[in-house]
């Protein structure tokens, strides 16, 4: 799917190891990939993703491919999300 789409979108944190400092990156759309994992760039500490996390992650990478798919007509309408 995240193919389709044709694009990428990152996603980076702070490493929370102490004194690391790295910043770790990764593409929101392979997160549906069975094999996903992060690692940080600098100390190569694994980062797993809990079931509630990765569920608003996929909500996220849904909401950006949906509006990816609208791109052509958003210019000819107003968009509004209240939440």
């Amino acid at each position: 799917m995240a193919e389709q789409a044709g694009g990428k979108a990152q996603i980076d944190f702070l490493c929370v190891e102490d004194g690391c400092g790295g910043v770790v990156k990764f593409d929101l759309m392979s997160l549906a990939q069975d094999d996903f994992q992060v690692l940080c760039p600098k100390c190569h500490k694994p980062y797993q993703f809990d079931a509630e996390l990765r569920g608003k992650l996929l909500k996220l990478r849904n909401l950006i491919m949906a509006v990816r798919e609208a791109e052509p007509i958003l210019g000819d309408c107003n968009v509004a999300v209240a939440v």
